[in-house]
């Protein structure tokens, strides 16, 4: 592990913690605090160079929907996405443009059809 990408994981993962614990006392009726399900995570890096299926920037809408569902079943409700936007080109070029557009979709798919909470990552 690199010595920068160290703090990114800190970060998300206490971004992670420190977000479930944010509860809105309308959940409760004004009445306190809810039990908040406890949170249930994966980490998922884009960036690794690897081929199909092993590096997540080569996976299609299908494969992320099989992968969010093994995670479901599990019990996960929460995914944090480390896009790599750091290391794209200026302007992008039209594979970064497609990933981000592709990664955009996934929040939509894990928010709407797995009920999942999704954090996206950023290095420094």
């Amino acid at each position: 592990m690199k010595s920068r990408e160290f703090p990114c994981l800190v970060v998300g993962l206490a971004c992670l913690v420190s977000c479930s614990d944010r509860r809105n006392s309308s959940d409760t009726g004004g009445k306190g605090t809810a039990s908040a399900p406890p949170v249930l995570g994966m980490y998922v890096h884009e960036g690794w160079p690897y081929n199909h299926p092993y590096a997540a920037r080569t996976w299609t809408i299908d494969d992320w929907r099989g992968y969010a569902d093994g995670l479901k079943r599990l019990g996960y409700n929460t995914m944090a996405i480390w896009p790599a936007l750091e290391i794209t080109t200026q302007p992008l070029s039209p594979s970064d443009r497609a990933n981000i557009e592709k990664t955009a979709e996934v929040i939509d798919v894990l928010h709407h059809e797995f009920g999942m909470r999704v954090f996206i990552i950023r290095g420094w």
